[in-house]
């Protein structure tokens, strides 16, 4: 576990410096090269090219995100998925009982996603892993290199040859802080996710589970209606593993859409008191669900306002548009702070979000939660 932990900080410190020397030494290739070309064009057609340029630059991460989770895509196929969704910042294609459907979908903390279902576990409960997972990577390595080779043919001295060279540099920096194990905005890297399983044996079958979720959920399956085998609470040494510990964050939403929600805040609280790999988002969701039990059980003031809602309000920058997110906030202004205007605020804003959710089951779940909100809140008037 420490081991994990100082390769993820190694990494942090190694992409942070290596986007400093890259960003020295683009600027230095770019303004030198950007001269040499103004020195032959009027200054309307210098600037002209300098706003294409930029332009670019979002065009090319744009670029290198849709490569990346399309190495994903082709890597798993090639070792034996099949195809669940593909997500490119909203823009969402999702598997739908074997037809393609579009949605859309906006997951602030990880601008694309492509998940595969992975084949059986075999004998040893593995399952082939690193190509799937770091097919991204393989990905921007290869469209760098593609780069490089027409960069070596048209040169830096035009406008091409430097997008050729922004496209390279930004390919090097993905496959970097992709492929190098880190936890980078409160998830697990692709990186991370390869080192998980290649060093902890749990590890692989947690990752087949997760998957699996993901696609009965999007066609159309609720928590509580899945196998039961698959929420087994791991072991408290085997949820120092950041993949394992996911599998205990799904048996308290399990819980919760059980509607035991005794069990469900008992394992909660647990989990937040022990020494885990459970990444901070995930964290953020467990803190966020016991605050809907709180509030819907004792209501205890000291714990809803000195523990858990500053947290809530923390991931809203991250997870705003989760319907669970929502319905934790509706809760929390219908039975505590009794404000009717946020209240209906916050139902339209979930019924809007909900009217376009990829997990259709997920967001019926979420509808009845809202509504015990209001079961309840009539109990007490």
């Amino acid at each position: 576990m420490q081991k994990r932990k100082m390769i993820s900080y190694a990494g942090k410190i190694l992409d942070f410096v290596l986007m400093l020397a890259v960003g020295w030494f683009s600027g230095i290739i770019i303004g030198k090269n950007m001269t040499s070309i103004s020195s032959s064009l009027p200054f309307e057609r210098l600037i002209i090219e300098l706003i294409f340029l930029a332009v670019f630059g979002i065009i090319g991460f744009i670029l290198h995100i849709i490569i990346h989770e399309a190495g994903h895509m082709v890597f798993g196929l090639l070792t034996g998925y099949s195809f669940v969704s593909f997500r490119i910042f909203s823009f969402m294609w999702v598997n739908d009982n074997g037809h393609i459907r579009f949605t859309r979908y906006k997951v602030n903390f990880a601008p694309g996603q492509c998940i595969m279902l992975p084949p059986s576990l075999d004998e040893n409960n593995q399952i082939p892993y690193l190509l799937y997972n770091l097919g991204g990577v393989i990905f921007n390595i290869l469209a760098s290199i593609i780069s490089l080779l027409i960069l070596l043919v048209v040169g830096l001295n035009s406008l091409f040859g430097l997008i050729c060279f922004i496209f390279l540099i930004m390919g090097i920096l993905l496959a970097f802080s992709n492929g190098w194990p880190m936890i980078t905005n409160s998830i697990n890297n692709d990186g991370m996710n390869a080192f998980d399983i290649m060093h902890y044996p749990e590890a692989a079958r947690a990752f087949w589970i997760t998957l699996h979720i993901s696609n009965r959920q999007q066609q159309g399956e609720r928590l509580k209606e899945m196998p039961s085998s698959w929420f087994t609470l791991p072991s408290e040494e085997s949820m120092k593993n950041g993949l394992v510990s996911s599998i205990a964050v799904y048996k308290c939403n399990r819980f919760v859409d059980e509607r035991r929600f005794e069990e469900a805040a008992q394992l909660i609280d647990h989990l937040l008191s022990i020494d885990t790999g459970i990444v901070s988002i995930h964290r953020s969701i467990l803190i966020a669900e016991r605050t809907y039990i709180e509030l819907i059980t004792s209501n205890k003031e000291d714990l809803i306002e000195n523990q858990f809602i500053n947290e809530v309000f923390k991931i809203m920058k991250y997870l705003k548009n989760e319907p669970s997110i929502i319905r934790v906030l509706y809760a929390y202004n219908v039975l505590r702070r009794k404000n009717k205007n946020k209240a209906e605020q916050l139902k339209k804003k979930f019924e809007k979000v909900v009217s376009s959710y990829p997990y259709p089951q997920e967001a019926a779940a979420e509808r009845e939660l809202m509504q015990l909100v209001d079961e309840i809140a009539s109990q007490k008037s």
